[in-house]
């Protein structure tokens, strides 16, 4: 299993020396949970059954938290066998487990998907409660209702830890990397990738 914070990372294991491909036995299962580019995993993958290595393709939600609970969850893809053994692997920390396809970098896109989507909702709650404190609302109170009605979100359920999630910068590279790759343009999302990076709420980490 590879959970490394970074694409160069996982490259690195695979492709040194001493790594993955110079050294795994074939029929190795090599299972990337990291958060990289799906064409990257694609590609590995491609060249990983050269030398009859099987990769899956296995990026985890729900942040810290979830995996300190052992509730992620898990997306999947490539061949459907790999999947299934993957999937045994990773249900002690893995609460929900999604297969989305056979191609790998398909649970790269779904994961993608989850966090454009995750790092709006953070960029809408932020506004919302400052606009609450600039009319001098009980802003507790607001987010307990929010909570309970059309506004709530998983973002905004976490909000007193939501410095914990320090990917945003690096999330949001990977989704226009990606609808760049796409042919799609994602306008919602380009505004969001500003914005996560001047949000005083949110922290970052630096990623090599």
């Amino acid at each position: 299993m590879i959970m490394t914070g970074s694409q160069a990372q996982v490259h690195a294991l695979f492709h040194e020396p001493n790594g993955i491909l110079a050294c795994a036995k074939p029929k190795t299962l090599v299972i990337v949970i990291s958060t990289v580019l799906p064409e990257f995993v694609y590609n590995l993958s491609r060249i990983a059954a050269e030398r009859g290595i099987r990769v899956v393709d296995a990026p985890v939600c729900r942040a810290e938290m979830g995996a300190i609970s052992g509730t992620l969850l898990a997306f999947l893809s490539g061949e459907r066998p790999a999947c299934e053994e993957a999937a045994k692997l990773m249900r002690p920390f893995s609460a929900d487990i999604e297969n989305v396809g056979t191609r790998p970098g398909a649970a790269q896109v779904a994961k993608t998907i989850n966090n454009l989507i995750l790092w709006a909702c953070v960029v809408a709650n932020d506004e919302g409660l400052r606009l609450a404190e600039k009319w001098q609302l009980d802003v507790d109170s607001l987010k307990r209702a929010l909570i309970t009605s059309s506004a709530d979100n998983w973002s905004l359920r976490h909000w007193d830890r939501i410095a914990e999630m320090r990917w945003s910068i690096k999330d949001m590279d990977i989704a226009m990397k990606t609808s760049v790759d796409a042919g799609m343009e994602l306008p919602l999302s380009a505004r969001v990738a500003e914005l996560v990076k001047v949000i005083p709420v949110l922290s970052h980490a630096e990623v090599n």
